[in-house]
């Protein structure tokens, strides 16, 4: 950190409750910010203290047997392994210290520190997570299973803190947006969804900065992209309607999960971008995988890169994968009790899958 950083702007930046934001890193730490309004879940932390500043409002913390409560200017640190439950009447604004094994990437984040990361100390490789058309990319839950790795975690076009007109938002554009981040690094891609598309097209386009791709339920025709296709006819107040009422319903766009920490996920990658970006996102993935150069190019990616598929068990089924693209394929791994969302819904399992991928 080179600047001093103001947190109340950065406060301001944050739209939703229990989604923090990154604002720098201290030796082994990440420094972060979050708003808190109501309850959260009761959970602990085994391998490391949990620690509360609040910066404004007050904050309850409920422990199994009794209640901590915090004025503005307070602290307290929940050691590890102790169940608690935050909860606040008021929305409130706190400061957490949380360990960083891995590099973070927020739309709170300083500017450079986006595109270099944080640097673990024993880095082997750089990971790169490619988020879909919903933002972002999972949790530090699948993060922290890449240690010893580098990992970024990149907002696109649109998305976060880089805000873009539909008119900019073309896979094109995605592909040089990560390219002006990464610079000439051989990296490891992982591209979900719609990332899957955009980290093709970077190994096409930079071959010899890519060290291996994993594609996980990532569009091969527009068998993939109905979803994508439909949105994209619509007229944009329709499309700014449908986000508004997934927005209000959360759990029922998330398959009607009753999961607290899902339903939080939810919310958040709703919260992640506009209806225009998602709309510019959705028409130009069906433009390049209903082209007939793209299978051609999808080709000679599998030709000359390790690439590896990643599908959800209960999904799977529903990916169009043709037989060509499984058997060029280095594997080709389920991974069991989840769908499409996997690296919500299983994080640590996800993350394992694709530790056990990155060699």
């Amino acid at each position: 950190m080179t600047d001093k950083i103001s947190l109340a702007e950065k406060f301001a930046l944050l739209e939703q409750a229990y989604v923090p934001g990154i604002v720098g890193y201290m030796n082994d730490y990440k420094l972060q910010i979050v708003k808190i309004h109501g309850p959260f879940v009761w959970h602990k932390h085994d391998e490391t203290d949990d620690f509360f500043l609040v910066i404004r409002g007050r904050l309850t913390i409920h422990l199994r047997d009794r209640d901590v409560n915090l004025e503005a200017g307070e602290i307290f640190v929940v050691p590890r392994g102790v169940e608690h439950c935050p909860d606040a009447e008021e929305e409130t604004d706190m400061f957490a210290r949380a360990c960083a094994p891995t590099a973070l990437a927020c739309s709170v984040c300083p500017g450079p520190r986006r595109a270099s990361g944080y640097v673990y100390r024993r880095c082997v490789a750089t990971v790169v997570l490619v988020h879909g058309l919903f933002g972002a990319f999972g949790d530090e839950r699948t993060w922290s299973r890449l240690v010893p790795h580098r990992v970024l975690v990149p907002d696109l076009l649109g998305y976060g803190e880089h805000a873009a007109s539909a008119e900019q938002i073309t896979m094109d554009a995605q592909v040089e947006h990560l390219r002006e981040l990464l610079g000439p690094e051989p990296v490891y891609l992982v591209g979900h969804s719609v990332g899957g598309v955009i980290v093709t097209l970077y190994a096409d386009r930079y071959p010899d900065d890519v060290l291996g791709l994993i594609n996980v339920e990532g569009n091969f025709s527009l068998a993939d992209a109905f979803w994508s296709a439909e949105l994209a006819r619509k007229a944009p107040s329709d499309a700014e309607a449908l986000l508004a009422a997934h927005r209000d319903d959360p759990a029922g766009w998330f398959g009607g999960t009753t999961d607290p920490y899902e339903i939080e996920s939810a919310r958040a990658m709703l919260a992640f971008q506009p209806a225009s970006t998602l709309q510019a996102t959705a028409a130009s993935v069906v433009a390049v995988t209903g082209a007939p150069t793209w299978e051609p190019l999808l080709r000679a990616v599998f030709a000359r890169t390790a690439v590896h598929l990643v599908a959800g068990e209960a999904s799977g089924a529903g990916w169009n994968v043709p037989d060509w693209a499984i058997t060029a394929a280095r594997t080709y791994t389920e991974v069991p009790g989840v769908g499409h969302a996997m690296m919500f819904q299983r994080p640590e399992i996800f993350g394992n899958t694709l530790a056990s991928l990155i060699r």
